[in-house]
């Protein structure tokens, strides 16, 4: 079992892949992402609390119109998240487990820099729930998460001028599977989906496509494990004038994951 799903992930990689390369990409941009959390569970109990702080910092970008590169400054750090909220964690069967955890998730944007003024910043507030479904299949781990995500509509000022962000909702449909390599490694390979349904006329609701590559490796403290892995993020978007706007986001993922038992 475990050849035939390797080779498929690696098929549905390549061809994610492929179609990024063959499409007409407006702007390309390569970051660092990093990433802590916290996680706690009650001891003998199935609740526990959920933390993160996440950080994304931008190192290389290019905009291209018509095939002639118009802008290739990099912006610096440019977004930073706090994720928090109560996590409940079940098991549905012998091998089969659920997770689940509502979120408040603040986003604080810089918007960067506009005509020459300095970079300006706003909050962006939004729940964020992601519920995971795991199945155990041998050494391996099947994994299916969704994600219900409500940004609510935000006014902040750039280069001096207003400007709002609608109320959007979005769900995010991730795949994937974890592997054990040795004792203290796993590597995870996922597809996730995210699909916009707050859409008008000119918009699509198939909004973005992320492929995801993880190696977790286990720190030798006890609860602190290290993660490393690259994300490619492949959103669709279109302007006022409904062009279409293909941002391609490669990141480079940095994490500490520290898990403990409350009350124990």
């Amino acid at each position: 079992m475990r050849i035939p799903m390797l080779a498929a992930i690696v098929v549905l990689l390549a061809g994610t892949n492929l179609h990024a390369q063959q499409s007409d990409i407006d702007i390309s941009r390569t970051h660092v992402w990093s990433n802590v959390i916290y996680k706690a569970k009650f001891a003998e109990s199935d609740l526990g609390v959920f933390a993160k702080f996440s950080s994304r910092y931008d190192i290389d970008f290019e905009k291209e119109m018509d095939g002639v590169v118009k802008d290739d400054e990099t912006q610096g750090s440019w977004i930073n998240e706090f994720f928090v909220g109560p996590s409940y964690s079940t098991k549905l069967g012998p091998n089969v487990g659920l997770t689940t955890s509502p979120q408040y998730r603040p986003m604080f944007w810089y918007a960067g820099e506009a005509k020459g003024t300095d970079p300006e910043s706003y909050i962006e507030h939004s729940i964020h729930w992601p519920t995971t479904v795991s199945y155990k299949m041998g050494s391996m781990t099947l994994k299916y998460r969704l994600i219900l995500w409500n940004r609510f509509a935000t006014e902040y000022t750039q280069g001096g001028m207003d400007k709002e962000t609608d109320n959007e909702f979005l769900t995010r449909h991730y795949v994937g599977v974890s592997i054990p390599v040795g004792k203290a490694v796993s590597i995870s390979l996922a597809e996730e989906v995210f699909l916009l349904h707050t859409t008008d006329e000119d918009q699509e609701s198939f909004w973005r496509n992320a492929v995801w590559a993880e190696a977790t490796i286990k720190t030798g403290v006890k609860g602190l494990a290290a993660q490393v892995g690259y994300t490619n993020y492949y959103t669709f978007k279109e302007n006022s004038a409904s062009e279409d706007i293909d941002v391609n986001d490669h990141y480079l993922r940095l994490g500490l994951v520290y898990s403990m038992q409350l009350g124990a």
